[in-house]
């Protein structure tokens, strides 16, 4: 954030951190940012849970498997889902388009969404 000032503090000495990225610092996406949000849900707001990460099990209107991947959801207090796509350099221009399309496909969730599809009966 271009408004906002890191510094590394040295006993009685505090100078200003350099900005980088964490792709520039050697961390990913997965291995590292996701896991400090799992691992640290208030990142998300006061009082988030988790519920699922990487969430591939999207199914459009026809029932047709879609191929995207949600990085983290959340629940808050108050029953509303929290979406996070997490990006460790720049992002691209259109991903608030990515995490507004999760949204609007996890407002159609049920209490079934994810779960493995029951596997049909042989012979009665």
């Amino acid at each position: 954030m271009p408004d906002e000032l890191v510094f590394s503090v040295d006993r009685a000495v505090a100078s200003r951190a350099q900005s980088i990225t964490l792709a520039e610092a050697g961390l990913t996406e997965r291995a590292d940012l996701q896991e400090w949000v799992i691992a640290n849900p208030e990142i998300l707001g006061s009082n988030v849970r988790v519920i699922t990460f990487e969430f591939d099990r999207w199914r459009n209107a026809s029932g047709e498997p879609e191929r995207d991947r949600l990085d983290v959801l959340g629940l808050d207090p108050d029953g509303h889902l929290v979406v996070a796509e997490l990006k460790c350099d720049r992002a691209p221009d259109t991903v608030e388009m990515h995490a507004i399309k999760y949204a609007a496909m996890a407002s159609r969730f049920t209490p079934d969404s994810g779960r493995p599809a029951p596997r049909a009966r042989r012979g009665g």
